[in-house]
């Protein structure tokens, strides 16, 4: 009887000690929970449907925000920027007859004051121009100004650069601030329909804005509103809109220019 019990007692205690035992259940039991894994991964793979490509637009559509058409509501209180909606000089409204191409005119550097600009004159557009293939890159549809029923464009004139010859036109104004006093400034501008262009953005000496405008696939003006601060550092402040393109006699189009005590 002791014998046997000795017997038992030492085959239970070989069972439960042998190492080769115990490693062979994990092994098994790692390779069932592996062949598990693997077979729910193909399960999952095989129902899940592939992805169709992006589909990508033929003229992928403007950024939203605050831009659009035109006829922004546009609060102009407290502007230091004198006509800076270029309502005046006023075109006036089509007579009997006339076509909506003529809703344009070049103004004066005396009508226009105290803006100023390196060119013969301004080309000021109305709301409703039209212009057909024959006299513009490209045929424009009825036009908004971004507030207001005017805007201007900054005609383009050619000079000689350092690559040769490019076309460039230029507008500003001053305005009298106070030294450490900050200011709130916006504008709103647009591509010339057709027209490629760059427009350089400056207060006195500083280059505050670089905007590549590209109108080759819009037939109106799309307006797009730009926005900053600035603590002014004299007594008079320059806003000044430097313009490049490609074609001779256009450029970006501007409306809404603010200037004001922030």
């Amino acid at each position: 009887f002791n014998r046997k019990i000795l017997t038992a007692s030492f085959s239970e205690r070989n069972h439960r000690g042998n190492p080769d035992s115990m490693a062979t259940r994990i092994f098994l039991i790692t390779g069932i929970l592996v062949l598990l894994v693997v077979a729910a991964l193909f399960i999952f793979h095989k129902s899940k449907k592939p992805m169709p490509p992006p589909r990508v637009a033929k003229n992928p559509p403007r950024p939203a925000g605050l831009a659009g058409n035109g006829d922004f509501n546009w609060d102009d209180r407290g502007n230091l920027i004198v006509n800076g909606s270029f309502e005046t000089p006023e075109i006036p409204p089509l007579k009997p007859g006339e076509l909506p191409k003529v809703l344009w005119d070049r103004a004066t550097a005396d009508e226009m004051k105290p803006w100023e600009t390196d060119g013969e004159n301004f080309e000021i557009w109305a709301n409703g121009l039209t212009m057909p293939r024959g006299n513009a890159t490209v045929k424009i549809t009825p036009v908004k100004s971004a507030v207001g029923n005017q805007n201007i464009e900054i005609i383009s004139d050619p000079i000689m650069g350092d690559n040769g010859w490019k076309m460039t036109g230029a507008v500003w104004q001053t305005v009298k601030t106070t030294p450490g006093t900050s200011y709130e400034f916006s504008f709103f501008h647009s591509e010339r329909p057709g027209a490629h262009s760059t427009l350089t953005v400056s207060l006195n000496s500083n280059i505050i804005a670089q905007i590549k405008e590209d109108g080759t696939q819009y037939g109106t003006l799309y307006w797009e509103q730009f926005e900053t601060n600035f603590v002014a550092d004299s007594t008079n402040t320059t806003v000044k809109f430097s313009d490049e393109t490609d074609v001779l006699g256009q450029g970006t189009h501007l409306d809404g220019v603010l200037l004001r005590w922030e």
